[in-house]
């Protein structure tokens, strides 16, 4: 009869191998120290949000308030375009995007010339290592009044005169949208094609054999194979919607004329954070930012799990 392990000998068991694979566990010594450092100290930081800070006083010193910041963050009318703009953003990225990656990993899995297909994933991967300031600045010479957009829809007779892209808020939302679909889908799409890796090809030969076409074959193995990857990212994604929007175009391509259609929430933080010095104010709001992203992800969670029986958790 085989003998049943106590928690002493499991202990005992899991010290032994532990010990074995000391050196490996060095290696996990930077990264818990950045994690630590940068994720977690951090935190402590977040009292300031219920005290009236003072750069002075420091953190220790400033009084509390209780919850008087977080009353002047929703009586703040000036803070509600803010919110439009990034919840606008995020969710047109949110509708545009997601979907992109799983259709570019799942039409070109279809291709079978390989040398052409390692080409075009390659290529995609490109716009993700150019950095935010060399896309603005190619952005501002694309939709200036004497771009290349400008010049070609006016020869063509779509306009009239050129427009000004980057002189109009409400465009800026597809903007930035596009951008970021243009930037990201090919990098989006690496864990989709690695998600492809683990069905097995047997599936496709059974499926051939019952007479089954490639259309079939991709509603029918395919996507089934990759849900539990779609539905992990979307429950990531649909709880970042606060976060979303680009600060990084939103504050290189902002100008007086498009003001209103490039503020969000992490350039209002910015401005009145650091540029006013209302530390109490931005850390209250990168709070509730954060408490509205786990309710989001707990809420979509809850909805996948009820509709397909998958989830993070």
């Amino acid at each position: 009869m085989q003998k049943t392990m106590t928690t002493g000998d499991k202990l005992r068991k899991w010290f032994r191998i532990f010990y074995r694979q000391r050196y490996l566990h060095l290696f996990m010594i930077p990264a818990l120290a950045c994690l630590i450092v940068f994720k977690y100290a951090p935190i402590f930081g977040l009292q300031i949000a219920f005290k009236e800070y003072s750069f002075r006083k420091g953190i220790f010193g400033s009084p509390w308030v209780g919850f008087k910041q977080f009353e002047k963050l929703f009586r703040d009318i000036t803070l509600w375009p803010a919110v439009s703009n990034t919840l606008l953003i995020s969710l047109l990225k949110l509708a545009i995007g997601f979907p992109l990656p799983i259709l570019f990993a799942l039409l070109l899995n279809e291709m079978n010339f390989n040398p052409l297909k390692r080409t075009i994933q390659t290529i995609s991967y490109f716009p993700h290592f150019i950095a935010y300031s060399v896309v603005a600045l190619m952005l501002t010479n694309i939709l200036s009044s004497n771009g290349i957009l400008n010049t070609v829809l006016v020869t063509i007779g779509v306009l009239k005169e050129p427009y000004l892209f980057l002189g109009d808020a409400s465009a800026f939302k597809w903007i930035a949208s596009i951008t970021d679909v243009w930037k990201t889908t090919g990098w989006n799409s690496i864990i989709y094609f690695a998600a492809l890796t683990s069905i097995s090809p047997e599936l496709y030969e059974a499926a051939t054999v019952d007479g089954a076409n490639r259309y079939h074959k991709m509603w029918h193995i395919t996507l089934p194979g990759i849900r539990s990857t779609i539905v992990m990212l979307w429950i990531m994604r649909v709880g970042s919607i606060v976060n979303g929007a680009n600060f990084d175009l939103s504050y290189l391509l902002a100008n007086d004329l498009n003001r209103l259609g490039t503020e969000i929430l992490p350039t209002y933080v910015l401005k009145t954070g650091i540029s006013l010095g209302r530390f109490s104010y931005a850390t209250s709001l990168g709070l509730v930012q954060s408490v509205v992203s786990i309710v989001l992800v707990l809420i979509a969670n809850g909805v996948t799990n009820k509709l397909s029986g998958e989830g993070l958790f």
